[in-house]
């Protein structure tokens, strides 16, 4: 093979490798560094990604001889397909939290938003690519937080602004929490990866309260997160106080959707109950956790109307909460120490609610009590990307000893292994 490729074909061809390969090339030259680092490479290769999803999967064991309350996180980027769930990569989590794990904002485009609460205080609000190795941390909104007020009653959300290419942070913060203000409004603020700075913006059509107190997390679907909320307007022991707030990342706007007409709370039940939003195969997924597991989803999305429940399924004495749903639609949920499965005490199991099929997921026991068992784990679908590369870039001095064209080859056989793989997902 010759030494000199075209440069549409070398990013043709570059584009379709694995992050660890590319990080790897960068050494080839300062040309192959400038090319691999250029944010115009980075989009070409996340949207080729993007066809392509994997599943995260992070979960939490004790640290030997600690305290009880923290927790060593570990990560892991999963193939799933429908007869296998084997390990990607395992990258290293590099930072400590001050309580026992972090607290998982959410994911987009291969980035990991993470932050860090504890004696109710924000401590670390990260912005994360954990297949580079490289991080970004977000300072504290310019709105203060009220001294000792709970965390889980500020609500932060995560996502991706496609107009103006950015990554955004919003956080929600009700009257009782931001100081100086005597106002019942909610204020929003909102933190824009390409500046840098937090600003506030219009709290208009946030009617609803939120709070990670009913969800463990917002569910991000096309631009938009979403909470689980309670409607001010309405009694607290009505069933219809319960909505969902969104948020449009490149709008910057707030809105509401009703839940499924049959989907509230018990409002005899309330403090048994719980809410959770997620999303499956690209539809928005509503939860509801009493001594079943109902599932709907919303068949098309911002038609209210297409509520549709997936299934109920009891919750048992094993179930310990739900996780998230796999790549083909199975319901993820976290197990006590003795399994559903009798040959392993995996912390993981999936459930085909057509089948009625349960799957050991493989995830070894963390032997965490089982009040903090939910919170520990966390699975979405996941992008391997090149995003935060261009952050801090410089080019190295050219390695030596191997000629372009023997490295094209490599490549070109690691991007034919690499197709091979998502094929066979």
């Amino acid at each position: 093979m010759p030494d000199y490729l075209p440069p549409e074909l070398l990013i043709n061809v570059l584009k379709r490798l694995p992050v660890k390969t590319l990080l790897r090339f960068r050494s080839v030259s300062k040309e192959w560094y400038s090319l691999i680092t250029n944010p115009y490479f980075i989009t070409q290769h996340l949207d080729r990604s993007l066809a392509a999803p994997h599943t995260l999967v992070r979960y939490c064991t004790f640290k030997p001889n600690q305290n009880p309350y923290s927790g060593i996180e570990h990560y892991s980027v999963r193939f799933d397909n429908n007869t296998a769930f084997d390990e990607y990569a395992k990258p290293e989590c590099p930072f400590t939290s001050f309580g026992f794990c972090f607290r998982i904002v959410g994911s987009c485009n291969g980035l990991i938003c993470l932050l860090d609460t504890f004696e109710g205080d924000v401590h670390n609000l990260l912005l994360w690519n954990p297949l580079i190795g490289k991080s970004v941390a977000v300072p504290r909104p310019e709105v203060s937080f009220t001294s000792g007020q709970c965390p889980d009653f500020c609500t932060y959300g995560f996502g991706f602004d496609e107009s103006r290419n950015d990554y955004k942070v919003v956080a929600i913060m009700p009257p009782d929490q931001i100081q100086g203000f005597q106002s019942k409004q909610s204020q929003a603020a909102i933190y824009s990866l390409n500046s840098g700075i937090w600003r506030e913006i219009s709290p208009k059509g946030l009617r609803c309260s939120t709070s990670s107190t009913f969800g463990v997390q917002p569910a991000y679907l096309n631009g938009v997160a979403h909470w689980v909320g309670t409607d001010p307007r309405k009694r607290w022991r009505e069933a219809e106080c319960f909505c969902i707030v969104t948020f449009s990342m490149t709008d910057e706007v707030f809105g509401e959707i009703k839940l499924p007409e049959k989907g509230y709370v018990n409002v005899d039940n309330l403090l048994e109950s719980k809410l959770c939003l997620s999303v499956s195969q690209e539809s928005l997924a509503f939860i509801k956790v009493d001594c079943y597991y109902w599932v709907w989803v919303m068949k098309k999305y911002g038609m209210e109307e297409s509520w549709a429940l997936l299934f109920k399924v009891k919750t048992g004495s094993v179930w310990r909460g739900f996780v998230g749903f796999r790549m083909n639609g199975e319901f993820v949920v976290c197990t006590s120490s003795r399994s559903l499965v009798s040959t392993s005490s995996s912390s993981l199991v999936s459930y085909d609610h057509e089948s009625k099929h349960v799957k050991d997921l493989g995830i070894p026991d963390s032997g965490i009590q089982k009040t903090m068992l939910v919170h520990s784990f966390h699975l979405e679908n996941y992008v391997e990307s090149l995003v935060l590369l261009e952050w801090g870039a410089y080019a190295p001095e050219h390695t030596g000893g191997t000629s372009y064209g023997s490295l094209m080859q490599n490549g070109l056989n690691e991007a034919e292994e690499t197709e091979k793989l998502r094929e066979e997902e």
